[in-house]
């Protein structure tokens, strides 16, 4: 009996052990992620253009035996996919907005200078102001392309009027021809007459018919190429800013990874760009997460310059979910 609850007491005061160890290395780890999160913070905001998707802030957690998970959001994040750089949106809306007062912009952010760079960088707050002003223009522009569509729509609509106006026309013209067939000379010249003028009105109605057809099809064609000119604007700005993040978080890496002491080397350091991006096919209204995981072993490699931040990008494994 005595020798049951020895026993039993070991594997208490083990188990007691185990979960003391367990709890010591997450709050380690915790530290770690904190420190970790600030760096990552700081060199985001030091990198982070002003004329095109912002870093907004980072959230960290841990998953036990697979790594640390830093959620990052940006501009992008919560639906806010018009997103577009100021000199852009001015080309593309040049005379879009007659008849539409765009606000004043509030005064630019203060731009704080880091002169141990390299080169100098620069790191900003976008405020509430600034915010406000960009969604106030944003709406703006909004409201302008819905007012082409809906020209675009009367243009067609008017059209269509006409086309049925003309189709009674040309039944009419059928309707005289028939009887003139088989008119008395004297009614001939009466229904000659009336040929004519319904004629010169069709012709009239046939040219009407076309202006509107040309001017719907410019405003068609103008949306197509401000559409298309927004998107590429949009495209060049995501491509810019996936360059500038991946450099800054490698580089922050190789840099300040060997901070990372708590975790096990076959852990991973994952980074997620929150609703980054949208799907396509049948997720083509999903907001889509891009991933990066790091394997930890190689930056500890890059750490001690064994490998570049360059060649640590191509040991990553990105994908969207």
């Amino acid at each position: 009996m005595k020798k049951s609850m020895l026993v039993s007491s070991v594997i208490a005061c083990l188990s007691l052990m185990t979960a003391a160890n367990a709890q010591d290395k997450f709050d380690a780890v915790h530290k770690d992620a904190q420190i970790m999160q600030n760096i990552l913070t700081t060199s985001l905001k030091q990198n982070t253009r002003s004329d095109g998707i912002r870093f907004r802030k980072i959230e960290t957690g841990y998953l036990a035996g697979q790594g640390l998970v830093f959620d990052i959001y940006t501009s992008t994040s919560k639906n806010m996919h018009f997103s577009f750089d100021f000199g852009d949106m001015v080309q593309s809306l040049e005379g879009m907005m007659e008849g539409f007062d765009v606000p004043e912009a509030p005064p630019a952010p203060d731009i704080e200078v880091d002169p141990h760079g390299s080169n100098f960088s620069f790191s900003f707050e976008v405020d509430e102001e600034m915010e406000e002003y960009i969604e106030e223009v944003q709406e703006r522009t909004r409201e302008v392309m819905r007012e082409h569509r809906e020209r675009r729509r009367d243009l067609r609509e008017k059209e269509r009027d006409l086309s049925w106006q003309s189709r009674e026309y040309e039944r009419n013209i059928r309707d005289l021809e028939f009887e003139m067939r088989h008119a008395e000379p004297e009614r001939k010249k009466a229904l000659e007459k009336d040929l004519k003028e319904i004629r010169s009105e069709l012709e009239k109605l046939d040219t009407k018919k076309a202006e509107f057809a040309k001017k719907a099809k410019e405003l068609e064609e103008e949306e197509a190429r401000r559409e298309a000119k927004m998107e590429e604007a949009q495209n060049q700005m995501v491509k810019r800013f996936l360059a500038d993040f991946e450099a800054t978080v490698a580089e922050t890496l190789c840099d300040y990874g060997s901070g990372l002491k708590s975790l096990d080397d076959t852990e991973k350091l994952n980074f997620v760009l929150k609703e980054f991006s949208r799907g396509q096919g049948e997720r083509s209204r999903d907001e889509l997460d891009k991933v990066y995981v790091f394997n930890l072993k190689d930056v500890k490699q890059c750490v001690l310059q064994k490998l570049s931040p360059n060649e640590l990008l191509t040991r990553t494994q990105t994908y969207q979910f």
